[in-house]
């Protein structure tokens, strides 16, 4: 064996014997549970819901949840505390500490979820990653592919809701308040589509909106130079690290100041780059990561599909379905998707956040 197999297979001893102790330490923590794994999960559902209105950095809504639950909340606030990351920080420098609602929801839920949701017996949720627009929309226009981006198609008997698929669909023109918009259908925060449950129909006219005139063409244009300078595995490890290639000059072009025209096909080809090495690593991270250079670990995509019906804003009949982070991957367009269905009007509702 030469010194290098040698020492690739201590490195490879060494990741099996830390998994192993990660996996005992997870069984251990998941033993002293004060109450069944699923009822975790429901808190988890509710603070997604209730936490759409603010956190006030306490735990009345844990504590209140308990409450109706008959749960144990001393014990199972120490659970959650216990699930502090000690040493850690995030990118704004805070805390890994438990110590509210809200960090239960940001930091227990996306590193416990799996364990929990494994130990209850769940299985998970059947999605497909980037539909084609017209597995998403019936009849969809030349228009409506210059607005909207399929993300993610979702089976939502898989999350127990009824038979059935919605789409967390990004919406490339949005958050600018001072545009003009087809409300309700859709607005600066907000877009509606009716659904048949399986697809959506559009209602509003986008050709009303003169300032989506020039997008055929500019979408027609990025296609064309997206075309011209696509990678391949090599070159996106490249990107990812920073080395010097063929491909600075993708880069460069997606770094440079934009006017209108060039921000749109920028945020187009991030996209389509996030989609296309996607399918090429399995690496599933948001374009900037590749084109303008930005952490790898920031840009990963998370996201919290609920199992239990929660009451929303919107009133009966209506049911949130989950949210969304990191799956835009259009640079500048919404960081949190929150969809929400109501069968009985034949409508889905996504909110667009910028968190």
């Amino acid at each position: 064996m030469t010194d290098r197999e040698r020492r690739n297979a201590l490195a490879a001893q060494a990741a099996a014997a830390q998994a192993a102790a990660d996996e005992a330490a997870r069984a251990d923590a998941l033993s002293t549970l004060p109450c069944p794994p699923a009822q975790v999960l429901d808190l988890f559902d509710h603070l997604d819901a209730v936490l759409e209105q603010g956190c006030d950095h306490d735990w009345r809504i844990g504590q209140a949840w308990a409450h109706t639950q008959g749960v144990d909340w001393p014990r199972l606030q120490a659970w959650l505390q216990a699930r502090s990351v000690e040493g850690d920080a995030d990118d704004d420098g805070e805390s890994g500490e438990v110590d509210c609602d809200c960090a239960v929801w940001l930091s227990v839920r996306p590193r416990w979820g799996e364990a929990l949701r494994q130990a209850a017996g769940w299985l998970p949720p059947r999605f497909t990653l980037f539909p084609a627009l017209d597995e998403v929309f019936h009849a969809p226009t030349p228009l409506m592919a210059c607005v909207f981006v399929p993300l993610l198609s979702l089976d939502v008997a898989s999350l127990g809701l009824g038979a059935g698929r919605v789409h967390a669909v990004s919406t490339l023109e949005a958050g600018v308040a001072e545009h003009d918009w087809l409300e309700p259908e859709l607005g600066v925060d907000h877009v509606q589509f009716d659904w048949d449950g399986e697809r959506y129909r559009f209602r509003g006219d986008l050709r009303r909106l003169k300032r989506l005139q020039p997008l055929p063409e500019w979408h027609a244009e990025a296609q064309a130079f997206y075309q011209g300078h696509r990678v391949d595995a090599a070159a996106l490890a490249g990107m990812l690290a920073q080395q010097p290639g063929p491909w600075e000059a993708l880069q460069h072009w997606a770094q440079q100041p934009a006017d209108e025209r060039l921000s749109y096909m920028q945020r187009l080809v991030n996209h389509w780059l996030t989609r296309d090495a996607y399918r090429l690593t399995g690496r599933f991270l948001q374009g900037g990561a590749y084109l303008q250079g930005h952490a790898s670990h920031a840009r990963e995509p998370h996201g919290h599909l609920l199992r239990t019906p929660q009451a929303c804003a919107l009133g009966p009949g209506w049911q949130k379905v989950g949210s969304l982070v990191g799956y835009h991957y259009v640079e500048r367009g919404e960081d949190q998707i929150s969809l929400y269905v109501s069968r009985e009007q034949g409508r889905v509702v996504q909110r667009l956040g910028w968190t």
